[in-house]
């Protein structure tokens, strides 16, 4: 089974990127790997939010889950956990074309050689 991670950063994002990544994985007949990764000694709280958000969605949408949690560098945590997994795909959401986005979409597809889909901003509207 085609496994797609999607990074979670927090509840806003998962809301945003759920829906879409549920319709990939269903397309792709999927697992999602929601990951959320915070940086050390940062709360937990946001990342246990969009988890149980992608929790629910995945229920609802009856596709096979797998949430996992890290603590580090962002970029970092999503390669190396895609790489260690055989993750098939990374699916992000780059929310509002933001600077933070940008350049998280582009320091994953830069350095992994998992391929990457960055759901349009637009998407969202």
């Amino acid at each position: 089974m085609p496994k797609l991670l999607v990074p979670a950063a927090g509840q806003t994002a998962a809301a945003e990127t759920a829906d879409y990544a549920m319709q990939v994985a269903k397309a792709l007949n999927a697992e999602v790997v929601p990951l959320h990764v915070v940086r050390p000694g940062h709360s937990k709280e946001a990342g246990e939010l969009a988890l149980e958000y992608f929790q629910k969605s995945c229920e609802e949408s009856d596709v096979p889950l797998q949430c996992e949690f890290r603590e580090g560098l962002i970029v970092d945590q999503i390669i190396d956990f895609a790489e260690e997994n055989d993750v098939d795909l990374i699916v992000i959401g780059a929310s509002r074309g933001t600077i933070v986005d940008k350049w998280l979409s582009l320091d994953v597809r830069d350095n992994t050689m998992v391929p990457v889909l960055v759901i349009p901003y637009q998407m969202f509207d």
